[in-house]
């Protein structure tokens, strides 16, 4: 699996269903705010995890994950196996999924 243009790429190493929420577990990041990375899923969406918000655990840290950036929380079924989602780290902590603006990622594919 390669992505030759994100320098930022975060790769699933695990997802679990955890009370009431999809978990992707990321190697453990020091994320900088206000940069772009591609997260890849490389595992599959467990059905039971298709309606449940995603939190990415990135070592101890549980991150909320909004759906275009208007509060609303990006949910298992948003997921698609093995593409990249280009995702926004705030300077609140928080990523949003920036899919919309795609003109603001120059990645095609995995």
């Amino acid at each position: 699996m390669k992505c030759n243009c994100c320098l930022n790429k975060l790769v699933s190493t695990d997802i679990t269903v955890c009370d009431d929420k999809l978990i992707i577990s990321i190697e453990h990041t020091h994320l900088k705010p206000l940069t772009k990375y591609c997260l890849v899923v490389i595992q599959p969406i467990p059905i039971s995890g298709v309606n449940l918000p995603v939190i990415i655990s990135n070592g101890e840290d549980l991150i909320n994950v909004d759906k275009f950036g208007f509060g609303n929380l990006l949910y298992g079924k948003g997921i698609e196996y093995r593409k990249r989602i280009p995702l926004y780290y705030t300077d609140g902590g928080k990523f949003t999924d920036i899919r919309r603006y795609e003109h603001l990622c120059y990645c095609r594919e995995v």
